[in-house]
């Protein structure tokens, strides 16, 4: 954006105010504005797949400053109804690496305070962002009751396209999965589908928390047979869940870590 708020130009500034205040009543249109998409080659990878690019995504100015305001209005409501769970540590004001580590490692002390085994699993989604369904979002956004100001949050993944240039001419699909690199919406919408995971039912010795894509998993049982069982269970579960939204684990980046009670 060459005059938008970052750049503290006024006249973006007044624009993007303008837009907030109207309360998105401007996002009239059933066909929203087209988003391009040009490719960036992740560094390292085989160029010959098509995992080794990521699609850039180039909204127009007012398109990007909508999209801006509607994120923004769904964080403020997401937020203050305290909707999405407080194990999330990513993307969130007042959260970060060090809360995620501090809550991290005191679940690990009163486990073994408690002389438990511990057991602790580090899961990695493989491609997060690039896979998530947009049938996904649209169910997680459905599951909320949106005030009237923000419920056209679904128009974010209408028409959404992307398009390459081959050796053999234009090629055009349309994009069902994914939040775009260069997406405001992106982190917002991610945490909206973990949140699912997070809020499921677990037992009562297991701890689960997130950090973007990156869960971690606290299991503690009185004995190794009881901890080998309940991380087994834990491990279905969440399984499940990926397995529902089409989303892979990352096995190379899987850690587990194991501790013998006192």
């Amino acid at each position: 954006m060459a005059w938008g708020r970052r750049e503290g130009n006024a006249r973006g500034t007044e624009m993007m105010e303008f837009i907030y205040r109207q309360e998105l009543m401007l996002i009239n249109d059933p066909d929203p504005p087209t988003t391009h998409a040009c490719t960036k080659e992740k560094g390292g990878k085989d160029q010959r797949l098509a995992s080794s690019y990521r699609p850039n995504s180039l909204l127009q100015t007012i398109g990007k400053m909508l999209e801006k305001c509607m994120t923004l209005k769904m964080t403020y409501h997401l937020e203050s109804t305290k909707s999405l769970n407080d194990r999330q540590h990513s993307f969130r004001e007042g959260k970060s690496v060090d809360t995620a580590i501090n809550e991290l490692l005191s679940k690990i002390k009163s486990a073994r305070r408690d002389g438990k085994h511990v057991l602790v699993l580090s899961i990695d989604i493989k491609g997060a962002f690039d896979n998530l369904l947009h049938r996904a979002i649209l169910k997680s956004l459905g599951a909320s009751a949106w005030p009237g100001n923000i419920n056209k949050l679904p128009s974010l993944l209408q028409n959404r396209k992307v398009t390459l240039l081959t050796p053999r001419g234009r090629a055009t699909k349309e994009q069902k999965q994914g939040c775009p690199q260069g997406s405001c919406s992106g982190p917002a919408l991610w945490n909206l589908v973990a949140n699912e995971i997070l809020n499921q039912v677990w037992p009562d010795n297991v701890h689960i928390q997130a950090f973007a894509n990156d869960f971690v998993l606290v299991i503690k049982a009185d004995t190794n047979k009881s901890l080998v069982e309940n991380t087994q269970s834990e491990i279905t579960q969440f399984s499940s869940w990926c397995l529902e939204n089409e989303l892979a684990i990352s096995t190379e980046k899987q850690i587990i870590s194991y501790s013998v009670k006192w």
